[in-house]
């Protein structure tokens, strides 16, 4: 493991395979997801260490992202039709290159029928990416003085989200500081994990939940009708 800039002598600690289980367990993360989800956590909780000091953070908005999901799934779907267009019956152009891509293909002993399937896979998966990207243009995320924390934070939820998962914070009369769910758990059982005063005061829950919403998908407000 290399040590964090600026730390040389100081290695961020990584949480153990049990607490790992625990977070996958909390953020109900499918069986097939889970190692993808603790290497999430893992680099989660080193890129605490590097961002510790950082004041002021703008998370990229969604006009900035979605551009690039639309592109992907327009070329998968793109160069699925050119590897498909070799059976032609015309002599075009796309029909040449697909005959050797098909070529390349073989020489490397790959399947053309695999790559077709995963073409066909990553073009939903781009379009369902589109769908549930749902930050939505507005003042700039961050709070000062919080903003390492809070790209933490974001780092934890997106990594529930991409394995499947859900992360959880809600107000509650028997929790002790009057929120509870699985992201304020998450947070308590990596505390030891993460910088000294890195964590936020005031109302944790209460701050917690206001990330939370940042990703929560939106409803659209529906039009009134007209009388």
């Amino acid at each position: 493991m290399r040590p964090i800039h600026g730390q040389n002598t100081n290695i961020a600690p990584v949480p153990s395979p049990t607490t790992l289980a625990k977070l996958a367990s909390l953020a109900k993360i499918p069986d097939l997801a889970r190692e993808d989800f603790s290497s999430d956590i893992v680099e989660a909780v080193r890129c605490a260490h590097k961002e510790q000091n950082v004041k002021k953070l703008r998370l990229f908005r969604r006009e900035d992202y979605v551009p690039i999901l639309k592109r992907t799934a327009q070329q998968a779907s793109e160069l699925h039709k050119l590897l498909s267009e070799a059976e032609a019956d015309k002599i075009i152009p796309s029909a040449i290159a697909s005959k050797f891509l098909r070529a390349a293909f073989i020489e490397q002993r790959q399947r053309i029928d695999d790559y077709l399937i995963v073409l066909d896979n990553l073009a939903n998966a781009a379009q369902r990416a589109i769908t549930i990207a749902a930050v939505e243009a507005g003042r700039p995320r961050g709070t000062r003085n919080h903003a390492g924390f809070d790209s933490f934070v974001f780092r934890l939820l997106l990594a529930a989200q991409t394995s499947g998962g859900k992360l959880t914070v809600y107000k509650s009369a028997h929790a002790d500081i009057g929120w509870a769910g699985s992201l304020v758990e998450i947070i308590d059982l990596l505390r030891s994990s993460l910088p000294d005063q890195f964590l936020p005061g005031g109302n944790l829950g209460k701050h917690l939940d206001r990330l939370a919403q940042e990703l929560r998908p939106r409803t659209p407000k529906r039009a009134g009708r007209k009388s």
